[in-house]
């Protein structure tokens, strides 16, 4: 597989938590963002980078943009460049003239858009951060942002990822919690299942948005991959889409648990207009004048590569 992320590797300073889980305990103070979506950039990522850091920033698209593909997963690979280029420019912004940044990605034709739209001391690169020979000790820190969790090898990932670090050099990534806590995620699989019935179970930890919801599980993850001092940062956030639900009406029947569902069932028109329906009466509370506002929760986990 080749999952879409967007990952810098930056100089960053140790930063709070809100609710901080480790594997000898947890503490919990948990943080509410106001109209903040995590598709806008707000400012340096994950992170304050210092002047003159080396940066590195893989991102892993699926391959979404090249022909054939249908108009919402082009679509959606504009965004998925948005987001990366998004990372790595307030990177590069924040390391300075003296930094540097390296974009990774899998797609050719992604990497070719980004060129174009430029970028001040940003490099693109087409490779796979999974396996690829980053060099050893040449970044400072690693950032991902809703990437990692398609790693098809996670260990072995964050393991060659660990190794491109200085030593206690970071690595910091956000992932989507559980879906209960996500309605982009949770909310159309229920609208989806109970009008067409229940679809067969598959491995909850295999390679897709939810898989690193369980911190303990991937705490874990990071311990074996050589890393050390795991730790994880819930947030309760929003995802916010100005184009309220005409934009949901656009995407949900391409993206997310709905197709699927739909597939498994042979789904028809009439199916989809009441799944939609549904969907739209459940979600009337988050849409306003600025457009939708779903409730989303995020962890953020960090660890160090050893020294």
């Amino acid at each position: 597989m080749s999952p879409r992320c967007s990952c810098t590797s930056v100089t960053t300073p140790r930063t709070s938590t809100r609710r901080r889980r480790t594997r000898s305990g947890t503490h919990d103070r948990t943080q509410r963002r106001h109209g903040r979506g995590l598709g806008r950039r707000h400012g340096p990522p994950l992170g304050a980078p210092r002047r003159g850091s080396r940066a590195a920033a893989p991102g892993d698209s699926r391959g979404a943009a090249r022909p054939g593909r249908c108009a919402a997963r082009r679509a959606r690979a504009r965004r998925g460049l948005r987001l990366w280029r998004a990372l790595s420019r307030a990177a590069a912004e924040a390391a300075g003239p003296n930094g540097a940044v390296l974009g990774l990605d899998l797609s050719e034709p992604l990497l070719e858009l980004a060129r174009a739209q430029g970028g001040e001391g940003i490099e693109y690169l087409r490779a796979d951060a999974q396996v690829a020979d980053l060099g050893e000790g040449r970044f400072d820190t690693v950032l991902s942002r809703f990437g990692v969790m398609f790693f098809d090898n996670p260990v072995a990932a964050f393991s060659n990822l660990a190794r491109s670090l200085v030593p206690g050099g970071r690595m910091i990534f956000a992932t989507w919690a559980e879906a209960d806590a996500n309605p982009w995620f949770g909310a159309p699989r229920r609208a989806a299942v109970a009008r067409l019935g229940a679809v067969a179970p598959s491995d909850p930890d295999a390679p897709g948005p939810m898989a690193f919801r369980n911190p303990d599980r991937v705490l874990g993850i990071l311990n074996r991959s050589g890393l050390s001092g795991a730790q994880v940062e819930t947030l309760e956030t929003e995802l916010h889409h100005p184009d309220g639900w005409d934009a949901m009406e656009r995407m949900l029947p391409d993206l997310g648990p709905i197709p699927g569902v739909m597939r498994e069932h042979g789904g028809t028109a009439e199916d989809l207009a009441a799944i939609m329906a549904a969907l739209r009466g459940e979600w009337d509370r988050y849409i306003g004048p600025d457009g939708i506002r779903l409730p989303a929760r995020v962890h953020l986990y960090s660890a160090e590569a050893a020294t």
